[in-house]
């Protein structure tokens, strides 16, 4: 039974690799947007994306998500295998960056939520570092937000500021304006 759980982390042809990561991102995108409410069918979801994909990293991606609306839900112990199960997986290649950083966004998400602000900061921190190095760029100006946010509810408004600021200047350098309106809406708080 456990073997059901470990897909094997082969390497596979980038095509299959792109299929999967279309599946999945078709699947957290209805998903990513309500993932503290409708757990039941999220997780519903979740299970039947993980039979359909090849590759491990589309896998424990889905798991993070299993895992984050399992913490909503209030079932802790369940959050904390799987995230604890998406963690052990990781390796140092660039994909493995992309969903450890959504582990830490994720992780930031559930202490900031338990009101452990200090350590949700590190969190968000760390993912940052990967989303950039990765430079999945959209992903990196959402863990951006979440990150100048929790700086805001610490009372640090120049921090959350000089978040922003440093988010809008990689969305200039790199000519993507998928999360401009977020970004200035963001700062224009701060003032």
């Amino acid at each position: 039974l456990i073997t059901l759980f470990y897909p094997s982390c082969k390497r596979v042809d980038s095509k299959v690799i792109d299929i999967n990561e279309n599946i999945t991102d078709s699947v957290l995108a209805p998903i990513s947007k309500l993932i503290d409410t409708e757990s039941s069918s999220n997780i519903e979801l979740l299970n039947v994306a993980q039979q359909e994909i090849l590759d491990s990293q589309s896998y424990y991606r889905l798991e993070l998500y299993k895992g984050t609306t399992n913490f909503f839900e209030g079932n802790n112990s369940e959050y904390k295998l799987l995230h604890k199960r998406a963690a052990n997986s990781l390796s140092r290649d660039i994909d493995s960056l992309y969903v450890e950083g959504v582990y830490w966004n994720h992780k930031g998400i559930n202490l900031a939520s338990n009101g452990q602000i200090d350590s949700a900061i590190a969190c968000y921190e760390r993912s940052c570092a990967n989303m950039f190095q990765t430079r999945k760029w959209e992903a990196y100006f959402n863990v951006s937000i979440n990150l100048a946010y929790i700086y805001k509810v610490r009372g640090d408004l120049i921090s959350s500021e000089k978040i922003f600021r440093r988010a809008l200047f990689v969305a200039d350098s790199v000519g993507t304006n998928s999360l401009n309106e977020a970004l200035l809406t963001g700062l224009g708080v701060m003032y």
